[in-house]
């Protein structure tokens, strides 16, 4: 590497730890990382540890219970309320008085819950297994008046629960959201300083005075693209630090980590950060490409704010069940955020190691392509000097 490369690279991180914004992105936005899992670690036990036996749930029906009925509905809970009609009944729920109502004809009884509301369903839940103990009760006492031995009807198979070691899909929302603000941490890096070293520099005039040195457009080029990319890395490095502190934080104070696969040792971190490390190559030349057509800084902002929304794809391709195969191991920004959470969240196999190849392969001869798109932009004058 020649002088003049290294000299516009300092050059380039002096201007984006001057500039506020750009270090901002670069040291800020990756402190973001463990207050996300922190928050969303806490959410999620909250949530698991909510215990629906001590809420009251409001039942409204329409025949008459017995005091044994009352008493034991009492003890579990459910505060019932009687009406004389089906018109009563949905009258008082749509008013929000009951939380489901039951309408009872002989021995036949019709449950109406609102399967979008948490109330409605733990209500039905808790309702259905008091019918299910007044069948059972019930279905005793016909055995007892026949004397038929209740064994010989109830215990002729056995059952237990065995815990197993694996996937936490909790875990894993967690893991997913932390590692998608890390792309976007190193995404946001890039943009800023990307626009700030190219749109940036062509809006100041400062651009063309550059030129004017003995320097070849280039190295300029070369200098600006390594010093974007060694930005990113920085954010890289220090979002990888904040991650593994917050998930192992998180997985000492909250419960629901418990026998979940979270992969955190020399070489899943050695893979995370080759992984990340190739994304910021990647996103460096993307965003100096896009950056590099603009006219004026805004221009070019508004050209790059769709780029850091491209890091919420994988999250909606979970949703969708959809799992990393080669094929998306060859697009940018689904393959590395994909990857992050499997090397991370579950034990290396053949197969992931295999889309890390088809990934870092993908990523090295689309980044050579950006650059050569890169290149030619920086030899056409009327692209590099319009405004």
């Amino acid at each position: 590497m020649n002088n003049r490369i290294l000299i516009t690279i300092k050059k380039e991180l002096r201007g984006i730890i001057r500039d506020k914004k750009s270090l901002m992105m670069m040291l800020v936005t990756p402190i973001l990382i463990p207050i996300f899992i922190l928050l969303f670690s806490y959410m999620y036990e909250t949530m698991l540890d909510k215990d629906e036996s001590t809420n009251t749930y409001n039942i409204g029906v329409n025949y008459t219970y017995t005091k044994e009925e009352k008493k034991s509905l009492k003890e579990l809970n459910l505060n019932i309320k009687q009406y004389k009609s089906k018109n009563e009944l949905q009258d008082s729920y749509k008013k929000g008085k009951i939380d489901l109502y039951v309408i009872k004809s002989n021995n036949n009884y019709k449950i109406y819950e609102n399967e979008s509301n948490q109330n409605s369903i733990y209500a039905a839940s808790i309702y259905t297994k008091y019918l299910d103990s007044i069948n059972k009760y019930l279905g005793d006492n016909y055995l007892d008046s026949i004397n038929a031995s209740k064994d010989k009807v109830y215990n002729n198979i056995t059952y237990e629960y065995k815990k197993l070691e694996g996937k936490n899909d909790f875990v894993n929302q967690v893991i997913s959201t932390g590692l998608m603000f890390v792309v976007m941490a190193i995404t946001l890096t890039s943009i800023y300083s990307a626009t700030d070293a190219t749109a940036g520099e062509k809006e100041r005039g400062t651009l063309e005075t550059l030129l004017t040195f003995p320097i070849k457009k280039e190295e300029l080029l070369t200098g600006k693209y390594l010093a974007i990319t060694i930005s990113c890395i920085i954010t890289t490095i220090l979002s990888l630090i904040l991650t593994v502190i917050s998930l192992k934080i998180s997985s000492n104070i909250f419960s629901f980590y418990k026998d979940a696969v979270i992969n955190i040792n020399m070489t899943t971190l050695l893979l995370a950060l080759i992984i990340m490390i190739s994304y910021s190559f990647f996103i460096s030349g993307a965003c100096i490409a896009i950056a590099s057509f603009s006219k004026t800084f805004k221009e070019a902002q508004s050209a790059l704010t769709p780029l850091s929304f491209t890091v919420m794809i994988p999250i909606f391709l979970e949703i969708l069940d959809i799992k990393l195969n080669s094929y998306l191991s060859l697009i940018p920004v689904i393959s590395h955020t994909m990857l992050l959470e499997q090397v991370i969240c579950n034990t290396l196999t053949t197969t992931i190691i295999i889309n890390i190849f088809l990934m870092f392969t993908s990523t090295i001869l689309i980044t050579i392509i950006i650059i050569k798109i890169i290149t030619k932009v920086y030899k056409s004058e009327k692209i590099l000097f319009s405004l």
